[in-house]
């Protein structure tokens, strides 16, 4: 039997279902970096404790079909309404090799068969889905966990598609209990703190808790249960917390000590990050940043005032100009949102959206061009 390297969080998960059955939430907004671990939360911890409290958990992973997320959502709808009417919806057409909706695998798109009085168009299947799904799942509630919901921030019909869910979700007030995840903070603020999106204020914003050490000893014993070798917990946390306590990152690195059949953790630390400094240069190098774009990524790193006046000041100086002015550099950080590299945290207020990528600029900026550590006090 393969190790089950997933660390069990169901006092976590009791606390979000009960937001909804104590508390009256009417949904939940959970923020979290990539590689937190919340879809392996959502899948593992709240959907068990979703079922075993008579709720119907229904998962959607939205980037998967962010392509066409209207088709994707309402293709998910009806695949768990046909569950609960016991049919097959793996029973499909198949109409093209491409990678595109419904997450059917092997880049297939596929229509499922028409049911009566089902329409056609994929906005009104939202709806006509939810309304199916809320009528057949009877006296039980249903947990629809929408992950990377942010996709619908940047798709052209994602404002459509998000009107669609929340009027299927009042039109059936209280059959649902929406879980909107995603991993960048500004694209979620923009869809539920911008009083004209169709989401406005229509979740609480809930915290989602990093792992602790319980998470480090848990690896320390599944290696002494793979291996019979005793790592030190305490070497492991700190490997952990350099690495953005991110659960995928150090099970990797365990299983890389494991394969080898080396257990020094600071060479395997070392090369860990080593490769994840290779892996965001690449990111920089792909993203094609400007030299304007560049000094202001680290600015956002350091914390500096964007647009004051000393900060723009240090902009010229560092790019060897007489000046530059405001509209640039609001040009970059539309660049710098673009790619992913930048969040807003609020008016004004921008955040590196990967604290791993946030240390590693700190550490690299004058090796990378940018403004050194000792500007951001100077500034």
């Amino acid at each position: 039997m393969s190790l089950d390297w997933h660390y069990p969080r169901p006092d976590l998960a009791i606390d979000y279902l009960e937001e909804f059955s104590r508390r009256g939430a009417r949904a939940l907004t959970i923020f979290a970096e990539r590689g937190l671990g919340k879809t392996a939360f959502l899948q593992r911890d709240l959907t068990p404790q979703a079922v075993q409290r008579g709720r119907l958990p229904v998962y959607v992973d939205v980037w998967a079909v962010r392509t066409d997320p209207a088709a994707g959502i309402s293709g998910q709808l009806k695949a768990a309404a046909q569950r609960l009417q016991r049919k097959d919806p793996s029973k499909r057409e198949i109409t093209a090799f491409n990678v595109n909706v419904l997450g059917v695998g092997a880049g297939l798109t596929s229509v499922h068969r028409a049911e009566q009085g089902e329409p056609t168009n994929e906005l009104s299947r939202i709806n006509f889905w939810s309304d199916r799904l809320a009528a057949l799942a009877g006296e039980k509630s249903i947990l629809l966990m929408l992950d990377e919901v942010q996709e619908l921030a940047i798709h052209s019909d994602g404002a459509s598609v998000a009107a669609a869910l929340r009027a299927s979700m009042q039109r059936n007030y209280g059959r649902f209990e929406p879980v909107f995840t995603g991993s960048q903070r500004d694209k979620l603020l923009q869809m539920f703190a911008v009083s004209k999106a169709p989401l406005f204020e229509f979740g609480d914003d809930i915290n989602f808790p990093p792992l602790c050490r319980g998470f480090s000893t848990f690896v320390c014993d599944r290696v002494k249960q793979e291996a019979g070798v005793d790592l030190d917990s305490n070497q492991l946390h700190t490997a952990f917390t350099a690495l953005g306590s991110k659960p995928g990152s150090l099970i990797s690195l365990v299983r890389s000590m494991l394969r080898g059949g080396i257990y020094d953790l600071t060479v395997a630390l070392a090369e860990t990050l080593t490769r994840e400094r290779e892996e965001h240069e690449r990111t920089l190098s792909l993203a094609q940043l400007s030299p304007l774009d560049r000094v202001v990524l680290a600015a956002v790193a350091h914390g500096l005032p964007l647009y004051s006046k000393a900060t723009l000041e240090l902009y010229a100086s560092q790019l060897g100009v007489e000046k530059v002015t405001l509209k640039p550099v609001q040009g970059a950080i539309t660049r710098l949102r673009e790619e992913r590299l930048v969040y807003q945290a609020g008016r004004g207020a921008y955040r590196i959206n990967n604290s791993v990528l946030a240390d590693w600029l700190l550490e690299n900026a004058a090796e990378l061009l940018l403004i050194p550590a000792a500007s951001a006090t100077t500034a």
